[in-house]
């Protein structure tokens, strides 16, 4: 009788064992099953229907259209430059805290320096911006109703401003707006000199808005302050 008992349970206990690891089976399936699911539907995951230039605001990825397609400069994982300089207050708009590179800064302050001495005026409002600042003036444009795309019109989505590379400067004059300034004619006569070049004139002919304010050191300045 001992023996027919040990032989019923081996049988049992075996038997569970089947479940256990059909059971066991079953839940690997299923949950090789959701992680397909979630890479192939999930903006999270390798979509391959996610456009390869595209850029994520307040969680939804959006494609990047001309003129910026294939315009990319960089991406989040980019470093900040580690060479980045404060511009002189008495050169920035309201006296606010503006960093470029340390080269953009010497030709800048050379280039206002002999600008004033030819009685012409204007500061830099705007300096080195990183990729998470560039993505939150997107999505505050957009949080008023307008749409990526509209939005794009006017500024470079994240990862394709020049500013997030330290050498660029959006410039403001007393005289608005600054396109029509002394100031803007004066740089497009001296700019080149100290090594600024006008990222978007007026006449660029691949769709890009006219930004007469915006202005790129690539650097080969030929003039400096006497």
């Amino acid at each position: 009788m001992k023996v027919r008992f040990s032989k019923i349970g081996r049988i049992v206990g075996f038997k569970n064992m089947r479940r256990v690891r059909q059971t066991n089976k079953a839940s690997q399936i299923f949950i090789s099953l959701i992680i397909f699911l979630m890479a192939v539907i999930s903006p999270y995951g390798q979509d391959t229907n996610l456009p390869p230039d595209s850029v994520k605001i307040s969680g939804v990825y959006y494609q990047i259209k001309p003129p910026w397609l294939g315009k990319r400069i960089g991406t989040e994982e980019n470093p900040i430059p580690d060479n980045l300089s404060m511009i002189p207050r008495q050169y920035a708009y309201d006296s606010c805290r503006i960093f470029v590179t340390t080269e953009t800064k010497t030709a800048f302050v050379s280039m206002v320096e002999r600008a004033n001495k030819d009685g012409i005026f204007f500061k830099i409002k705007s300096g080195f911006r990183s990729y998470p600042y560039q993505r939150q003036i997107f999505a505050a444009r957009m949080a008023k109703g307008r749409s990526f795309d509209q939005v794009c019109r006017n500024v470079a989505p994240p990862g394709f401003s020049e500013h997030m590379q330290g050498t660029a400067m959006d410039l403001a004059a007393d005289t608005v707006p600054f396109a029509y300034s002394d100031a803007y004619k004066w740089l497009k006569a001296n700019a080149h000199n100290y090594g600024f070049v006008e990222s978007y004139p007026e006449d660029m002919k691949d769709g890009f808005s006219w930004e007469a304010w915006h202005w790129n050191y690539v650097g080969g300045a030929k003039d400096t302050i006497e």
